[in-house]
C-alpha cells in the first residue's frame, strides 16, 4: 500500500508537468491508476521524479506506466513499452553514457570502478565495454594468436607416411561394390556353388 504523503508528492510533481489535469477527480484517478501497479514509497518517489526528468509536458496515465515499467516490475503484472521513446528504443537509462565507451584506457592491472544497475541489458553493455576496453590492440592479438597457432604446430606430431590416407566412400562406391557382390554370388550360381 503507498502511504498518502508520497501518493500526494508524487501528484504535486506530475502537476509540474505542463497539460496535468487539474480537476481532483482526474488526480485521484491517477493515483489509483499508480496504486494498481506500484507497491511501494520507493517506487513511487522516484516515478515522481523519473517523470520530471524524462517528459516535458503530462504524457498521460499510459506513459506514466511505460515510465515505472521501464525499472519496476508492475504489481499488476501489466508491463507496457513507452510510446513517446519508441523510436529511441525505449526510455533512455537513468545513468550517463557519458564516460563509459569514450573513458580513458586502463592501463594493465587497473580496474575500472564497479557499476551496478538492475537493468540487465545496461549491465550486459557495461560489461562489454569494459572488456573492449581492456583488450590488447589489433596488432598485438594477432602477434598472440600467431605466436600460438606456432606453438600449436610445432607441438603436433606428424602422421607416419606409411600409414595410408583415409579415403571417403561415396554414394557411386556403395553401388558399385553392391553390384559386384551381385555379379559374384550370380556367377557362382551359375557354377553350381552356393553361400
Amino acid at each position: 500500500m503507498i502511504s498518502e504523503p508520497v501518493m500526494r508528492k508524487l501528484i504535486a510533481r506530475l502537476s509540474l508537468l505542463p497539460f496535468f489535469p487539474a480537476q481532483t477527480e482526474a488526480k485521484v484517478e491517477i493515483s489509483e491508476v499508480v496504486e494498481e501497479f506500484a507497491e511501494a514509497d520507493e517506487q513511487v518517489d522516484w516515478l515522481g521524479r523519473r517523470m520530471l526528468a524524462l517528459y516535458k509536458e503530462w504524457p498521460g496515465p499510459r506513459e506514466l506506466r511505460a515510465c515505472f515499467c521501464s525499472r519496476y516490475k508492475p504489481k499488476d503484472g501489466f508491463s507496457i513499452c513507452s510510446a513517446v521513446y519508441a523510436k529511441q528504443g525505449g526510455i533512455p537509462s537513468e545513468r550517463p553514457a557519458e564516460g563509459l565507451l569514450l573513458g580513458p584506457r586502463l592501463l594493465p592491472g587497473q580496474q575500472r570502478d564497479k557499476v551496478t544497475t538492475q537493468d540487465p541489458v545496461y549491465a550486459l553493455a557495461i560489461a562489454k565495454a569494459a572488456e573492449v576496453m581492456t583488450m590488447p590492440p589489433l596488432s598485438r592479438r594477432r602477434q598472440r594468436f600467431s605466436k600460438e597457432l606456432a606453438g600449436f604446430l610445432e607441438g603436433a606430431t606428424p602422421r607416419p607416411a606409411s600409414e595410408p590416407t583415409p579415403q571417403l566412400i561415396t554414394q557411386a562406391d556403395i553401388d558399385r561394390a553392391v553390384e559386384e557382390l551381385r555379379e559374384r554370388k550370380a556367377h557362382r550360381e551359375l557354377e553350381g556353388g552356393h553361400d
